[in-house]
């Protein structure tokens, strides 16, 4: 795992999250402890020192990886912010139609809330890595689809396509997961082959596995992003190749519900003007993103 620095290069992210909350219990090294791959930077240069980008034998993709004394880690960013819209369902956007399976995906965007500073320093390193990416790759300066200056968007596909292999990986879906059994006449073609690891905060001491209807829009969540780098024939015969870069998503953890954050994360104290002003900053937020049906989860 990878953790990302604020702005001053100083301390990390995750550490500066209010009473914490950034930090979940299997959370024992301190920055001083990290590897230098395991933290990220802000700016281009440094992640070009610290990170190198390979084809792995056997896939069609590159990844990112990190380097450290001539071994190479495959890089797992981990992030923390508000969960905006989302779809965690184990099937996620498929409607049952084989033809669409290629095309399913889980999906959620991360927001900010009232902590611009901090989600702006997650935000800009992973824009600093598309970019990194998008230069090694030699792709045209117009191709890069950089994150927008609002919420973090992440996705992942859900099936993948055995078609033609000679050993195909099973399927990792529980009875509990496709009750119906929409997905075994897929199965010839297209698998689930691996799933996200969603948890929650059961105390300060305690992370347990949970079932992703938990999750609403404004839980504060650590999320731990890996660089899906897709390269696709052009349209037409001699047209460029174009290249895509999604942000997959591994783990969601819930490290505190919505309904709790602004009590948890900003205990709210009449005495103490800044905090009043943070706890109604993180309520403001938290009405808005209940407000509009965009918000709402899918």
């Amino acid at each position: 795992m990878s953790f990302i620095l604020d702005q001053t290069g100083v301390q990390l992210v995750r550490d500066q999250w209010p009473n914490g909350y950034g930090r979940w219990p299997d959370d024992v090294l301190d920055q001083e402890m990290l590897d230098g791959w395991e933290i990220v930077p802000t700016n281009l240069e440094d992640i070009a020192r610290k990170h190198t980008f390979v084809y792995f034998p056997g896939d069609d993709d590159p990844e990112m990886v990190g380097t450290e004394q001539q071994q190479r880690y495959q890089v797992t960013v981990r992030v923390q912010g508000f969960l905006g819209k989302h779809n965690l369902s184990v099937l996620g956007s498929w409607d049952g139609k084989e033809e669409n399976a290629c095309k399913a995906s889980q999906f959620l965007f991360l927001e900010p809330g009232p902590f611009e500073y901090l989600f702006d320093a997650q935000r800009t390193a992973l824009n600093s890595i598309q970019q990194y990416i998008f230069k090694r790759l030699s792709c045209p300066e117009h191709k890069q689809d950089l994150i927008s200056p609002a919420p973090v968007y992440c996705s992942r596909r859900v099936f993948t396509k055995v078609a033609g292999m000679e050993d195909k990986p099973p399927s990792v879906l529980t009875s509990a997961d496709d009750p119906l059994k929409r997905t075994r006449p897929l199965l010839p073609r297209w698998r689930v082959t691996e799933k996200v690891v969603f948890g929650r905060r059961i105390s300060a001491t305690e992370v347990r596995e949970c079932d992703p209807i938990v999750f609403s829009v404004g839980d504060f969540v650590d999320v731990a992003l890996t660089v899906d780098v897709a390269m696709h024939n052009g349209r037409t015969p001699g047209d460029p190749s174009v290249t895509a870069i999604h942000f997959d998503f591994k783990h969601v953890m819930q490290l505190c519900p919505a309904a709790s954050v602004a009590t948890m994360m900003l205990p709210h104290d009449p005495g103490n003007p800044q905090q009043s002003r943070a706890a109604k900053m993180m309520n403001a937020a938290i009405n808005f993103y209940g407000k509009f049906d965009d918000r709402e989860v899918v």
